[in-house]
């Protein structure tokens, strides 16, 4: 240890490496009036801030011994204790260190690294025993292993057991992925003709733009001077993506970045939660460029406690490192036992979309259109979240170029005559869940307007040329809906002595034409 003593108190410095090992070993201690430095065989151990001169007193000097508390031996061997006046540098104590017995030649001189872009000039000394150590300060920016570097220092040692190590302290320029420049120390070794280069660092700095869960992740590189290696990171986890996600949940990443900053890291199974609406398997893929997602997201809603299942769509795109997306899938709706046609939909970040995460894209003209018998229901419009749906939905049908029954002219009398019956139909339904089924309760509001196309023709007496009406009633499971006659209003050209409280069944296959029946009732098909 380096202890101290000061008028602002006692400090003690202790290094964590053990010299309890029967060798000769080099402790220096060092303070330059505002940092304590405390060195072993030449390497920085432990460092301190401290200030305020060293405190003084009557006790002499002692070796091995504490005058103020005696009694305490040292119980080793000590030699070649100096002391300087003025703060020495890290060179001096790496020189001093590499001197060994005391007899050391001087050196000074460059040196060129090999399959680089450097030659640095290393200075230090050479022992009588053929030990070596040579640092050596900034130097300039080379490509090492396809990677930028700007160099701040380099230390080649050699000791007497015959142990040579090249080691430098780099900063990192040129992986575009990684939000910043780390400093990373580096390990040279030359193993049959080659150097090769070895180095790891532990970061928290953002990958692709995310930022990592606190605990940060690790980055390595292992390669040859003269060839491309790539990155290799591990353990990276996403921290909070804005206030949208603040925690996605995804198990930790790992990959290989390519010189040039290209890489893909891929997890195939996860579970994705984005606004309560859930895929339970999706696969997530981080690349230089960002995090795309895909999977099967089930659409739920409760209401009135009760949750109901609209079906399940997969939805694939791209979410921001401050949580926002906007997801692009394709499927199906599910009322109950009726589903929609295919349809595309999408999924939103409350940035884009406040309402409704789930809402239907018609950007290529696409319509839903819910299948209800026959039936073909416009969706006017869809929304659904977790707790809640809303949707509109209306159906509208022009009846033409159909004809009475009963008053069916040949061919060529038809063709003579230009008889033409039209009927436009506007139905509006309301559909309402159904309890726990997630059905849906059906009625119907619907206006009609009529009249006849003639030419030299007129209507047969009772029928007059023109007219409309409205009805109300339910529709069914099959897409057949039935009328509650009381309810009707407005002209009939078809049933006169039409009987208040009668059913009026319709059932719309195409080709919609009115036919009569004897009980005044009339069939639409």
């Amino acid at each position: 240890s380096f202890d101290t003593t000061s008028s602002g108190g006692y400090q003690s410095l202790v290094s964590a490496v053990s010299i309890n090992d029967g060798q000769w070993h080099q402790v220096a201690g060092v303070y330059d009036g505002s940092t304590k430095f405390l060195y072993v065989d030449g390497r920085l151990e432990a460092r301190s801030s401290w200030s305020g001169p060293i405190q003084s007193n009557t006790f002499p000097v002692m070796i091995g011994e504490n005058a103020e508390a005696t009694g305490r031996y040292w119980n080793g061997g000590i030699d070649e204790v100096a002391f300087f006046r003025r703060a020495v540098s890290a060179a001096e104590i790496r020189n001093l260190h590499a001197s060994g017995n005391g007899v050391k030649l001087a050196f000074s001189g460059s040196a060129t690294l090999h399959n680089t872009l450097t030659t640095p000039t290393l200075t230090g000394g050479i022992t009588s025993g053929g030990g070596f150590d040579l640092s050596c300060g900034s130097l300039g920016s080379p490509t090492i292993c396809g990677w930028g570097f700007t160099l701040a220092n380099f230390l080649f040692r050699h000791d007497e057991n015959g142990d040579t190590k090249f080691t430098g302290g780099m900063q990192l320029n040129s992986l575009p992925a990684l939000g910043g420049s780390p400093f990373v120390n580096a390990t040279f070794t030359r193993v049959s003709g080659n150097t090769n280069v070895s180095l790891g660092f532990h970061t928290n700095l953002s990958l692709s733009g995310f930022a990592p869960k606190a605990s940060g992740f690790d980055l390595s590189l292992n390669g040859t001077l003269g060839s491309n290696a790539n990155f290799a990171f591990s353990g990276f986890q996403f921290g909070p993506l804005g206030t949208e996600i603040p925690d996605i949940g995804f198990p930790a990443f790992s990959g290989s970045i390519a010189p040039g900053g290209a890489f893909t890291s891929t997890l195939p199974s996860v579970s994705l939660n984005l606004r309560n609406i859930v895929a339970s398997t999706a696969s997530a893929t981080l690349t230089q460029g960002g995090l795309s997602v895909s999977g099967l997201f089930y659409l739920r809603a409760t209401v009135g406690g009760v949750m109901h299942d609209f079906g399940h769509v997969t939805f694939s795109g791209g979410i921001s490192a401050s949580g926002s997306y906007s997801l692009n899938g394709n499927g199906y709706l599910d009322f109950g036992s009726h589903s929609t046609d295919a349809f595309d939909l999408k999924l939103r970040s409350s940035d884009l979309d406040p309402a409704y995460p789930v809402t239907p894209w018609t950007a290529g003209g696409a319509i839903p259109k819910l299948k209800l018998g026959l039936l073909r229901v416009t969706i006017g419009n869809f929304g659904l979240k977790s707790d809640g749906i809303n949707y509109t939905m209306n159906y509208s049908k022009d009846v033409v170029n159909t004809y009475l029954n009963g008053i069916d002219p040949d061919v060529a009398l038809r063709d003579h005559l230009r008889t033409t019956f039209h009927v436009d139909f506007d139905l509006t339904f309301d559909f309402t869940l159904n309890g726990n089924t997630g059905g849906i309760k059906n009625s119907l509001n619907g206006n009609a307007s009529w009249k006849w196309e003639v030419m030299n023709f007129t209507p047969p007496s009772g029928f007059p040329s023109s007219g409309s009406f409205t009805v109300s009633g339910s529709i069914g499971s099959d897409g057949g809906f039935t009328v509650d006659n009381s309810t009707a209003s407005g002209s009939s050209f078809f049933a006169p002595f039409w009987g208040s409280g009668s059913s009026f069944p319709l059932t719309p296959p195409s080709g919609w034409a009115f036919g009569s029946k004897s009980s005044e009732a009339y069939t639409l098909w």
